[in-house]
């Protein structure tokens, strides 16, 4: 808006920051944030304002010192609610403080949240509680539905492809599921305390259903570990995964971690063999914890066992990347370039982008790891 005093304009219609000057407390943010408050804004338009759910945080507190001034407030965020109740009433808060302030009747507050609670164990009340949010929410929501958008999208055209596993992938898959079997029946040998007759039976049979890496298509072993969750049948080598593995039996007597934990470890190695650590032993890890330790590569406050209580459990791309980000010290530790495609799906991948960029296609990647990201730069 123009200056109050001598009718000025501004010499800018839109001023982009970031959260990030309202998160630090440098002189530079404050100088920053202290020019910010001077100008009378007509609106403020906060992107992914989920950012903003924690009503007592530095940001959210700083930032409302902006926003309070504002003649309009927007927030853009496609998870108005993400946790609980409290975490959408800091959202319409900063929105609307007069509405929303916390004069706010705290009885009502309660009540809301009681009913969120019976909801998750209700589905009639979830049902209910939703219709009330919604009702609630509605005058101050736009929404973008599909059905506004469709027609401006062009028809999706699904394509699978599927490909074996790189010898180098092979090995290390069939390793670790030969590891993973071995330490589930050491356990069951062993008669883990409290555990009832048959408590890994399910674990073995579970891991039966995931094929051998010779019969198997890189990146689907998320079938396998549904079969295990969900009591489905899947190919098996000397069993079925759903005998003695359901869900519910593999969830109370392992627990849902250490499930996780083993199907995550097969899922990575799927996508890139690199995810997980076997090409740096314990040894040279060791060896690069000692130079990082005396180059101070951590800071001078780490010892050398802090250090390599972190590194032992870095991936071997982590190893690789720390290793290429300090040549001057640890050049020697890093991987040959053609370790990046020992990977199936990257290999492919390798392929076929330059056709598509040579017909002007332009490229989206979606990956469930961000190191399946840097690792494809990285071959570039």
């Amino acid at each position: 808006l123009p200056d109050p005093a001598s009718g000025a304009s501004a010499p800018f219609d839109v001023l982009l920051i970031t959260y990030t000057m309202f998160e630090r407390d440098s002189m530079d943010a404050r100088v920053d944030r202290g020019l910010i408050k001077k100008w009378q804004w007509s609106h403020l338009v906060a992107d992914e304002a989920h950012a903003l759910k924690n009503s007592t945080s530095v940001r959210h507190t700083k930032l409302m010192g902006v926003a309070q001034d504002c003649e309009f407030r927007i927030l853009l965020t496609g998870t108005p609610l993400q946790n609980d109740l409290g975490e959408l009433l800091a959202l319409l808060r900063f929105l609307m403080p007069s509405l929303f302030g916390s004069s706010m009747d705290l009885d009502d507050e309660a009540i809301l949240g009681q009913e969120l609670e019976l909801a998750a164990r209700d589905e009639q009340a979830q049902a209910s509680t939703a219709d009330r949010m919604r009702r609630l929410l509605s005058p101050f929501i736009l929404r973008r539905l599909k059905s506004e958008v469709a027609g401006q999208l062009v028809p999706k055209v699904h394509i699978l492809k599927e490909v074996d596993m790189v010898p180098e992938q092979e090995e290390v898959y069939s390793k670790a599921l030969t590891n993973m079997r071995a330490e589930v029946a050491a356990a069951r040998a062993a008669g883990k305390k409290g555990d009832k007759q048959g408590t890994f039976e399910g674990v073995d049979k579970s891991l039966d259903g995931v094929q051998g890496p010779r019969n198997k298509k890189s990146g689907s072993v998320q079938g396998a570990e549904a079969g295990a969750m969900e009591e489905q049948n899947g190919p098996s080598t000397s069993g079925r995964a759903g005998d003695g593995g359901s869900a519910t039996t593999l969830l109370s007597k392992l627990g849902g971690t250490r499930i996780s934990n083993i199907f995550t470890h097969l899922r990575k190695i799927a996508m890139h063999p690199l995810l997980v650590r076997h090409r740096y032993t314990d040894e040279r890890v060791q060896e690069m914890a000692k130079i990082a330790t005396s180059m101070q590569l951590f800071g001078g406050q780490c010892t050398y066992d802090r250090v390599l209580k972190e590194m032992i459990t870095w991936s071997d791309h982590a190893l690789h990347s720390f290793s290429v980000s300090n040549p001057r010290h640890l050049s020697q530790f890093a991987l040959p370039a053609d370790a990046m495609m020992s990977s199936a799906k990257i290999k492919l991948l390798s392929e076929m982008l330059p056709a598509m960029r040579a017909k002007g296609n332009k490229i989206l990647l979606f990956s469930q790891w961000t190191q399946v990201h840097h690792t494809q730069r990285t071959h570039e």
